[in-house]
């Protein structure tokens, strides 16, 4: 089921899968990829616990193997709606039987959407239910409409960083320093895959369409961020994370994975991004 909230500015559309944005407008434009299968069927999902591909496709806890899929586990999870008024939707996500065979741990995620003015402010806030320490890693993947023949994403800040690169199998195979002010979208830019910036310094970018900024992501309390698009596609992903696909160096022991948050017994933490459309 899709949820709806508006006010006098914005309009935003959420599923109750994973839950995901599925639309943000303002006025009669949309902003948010509308999942032309095309080039990709996801519009904003949640990524939890791995973000991109875990070494070998699984995870080693203790002498098990949990085989777990690219992105992880909450994109094909149902919620259940907590919460909704005129402005905010809140989901609660939990293990499923299916979820516990890939990742078994007992969690509960409370997804809230809020929009204000004109912007939509998401927060995760993932709670450890059990009674063992809690590993994952989180980010979101959304998508926005460009041309982007036409586009580029301009950070706040002048970015001197490091680029995660990844090789044939889609691990991180080197990582190389890079310069980032003004990144122009075209198909060019991404032979080599998705942008991933092991550390971010602005606390937002900017997309600029034909000249003008379209929308600001500010990525709150993630301290990364992801840039993806696929060939010819007419949408660019601004990916807000904590944690990255596996190094090619890794093993499928899931407590050594690198950027890993790891939460206590009852313990929580919230993570936090926001969209605001110019």
């Amino acid at each position: 089921m899709v949820e709806r909230i508006s006010n006098e500015v914005l309009a935003a559309e959420v599923s109750d899968i994973g839950p995901e944005l599925y639309s943000l407008s303002k006025g009669k434009r949309e902003y948010i990829w509308q999942r032309d299968p095309r080039f990709w069927t996801s519009s904003s999902p949640l990524l939890f616990p791995n973000v991109g591909r875990q070494k070998n496709d699984s995870f080693i806890i203790g002498h098990r193997v949990y085989p777990i899929g690219i992105h992880g586990i909450t994109r094909f999870l149902e919620t259940t709606l907590c919460e909704k008024s005129e402005n905010c939707l809140t989901f609660e996500s939990r293990p499923t039987v299916q979820t516990l065979e890939a990742y078994p741990f007992d969690f509960r995620i409370l997804s809230n959407f809020k929009i204000d003015g004109n912007t939509l402010s998401v927060y995760r806030t993932v709670f450890n239910s059990g009674n063992t320490l809690l590993p994952f890693c989180i980010g979101e993947h959304t998508g926005f409409c460009c041309d982007p023949s036409d586009a580029l994403l301009r950070f706040e800040l002048e970015e001197k960083t490091t680029r995660a690169v990844l090789n044939r199998d889609h691990y991180i195979g080197h990582d190389e320093e890079i310069a980032l002010k003004n990144m122009p979208l075209n198909d060019s830019e991404f032979l080599r895959g998705a942008y991933i910036l092991r550390s971010c310094r602005s606390a937002y970018v900017s997309l600029i369409n034909k000249g003008r900024e379209v929308l600001r992501v500010y990525r709150g309390n993630y301290p990364a961020i992801a840039i993806w698009r696929k060939t010819h596609a007419p949408f660019i992903c601004i990916e807000t994370v904590h944690g990255f696909d596996s190094d090619a160096t890794d093993t499928e022991d899931l407590f050594a994975k690198k950027n890993l948050v790891t939460l206590c017994p009852k313990e929580q933490k919230t993570f936090i991004y926001s969209i605001t459309l110019k």
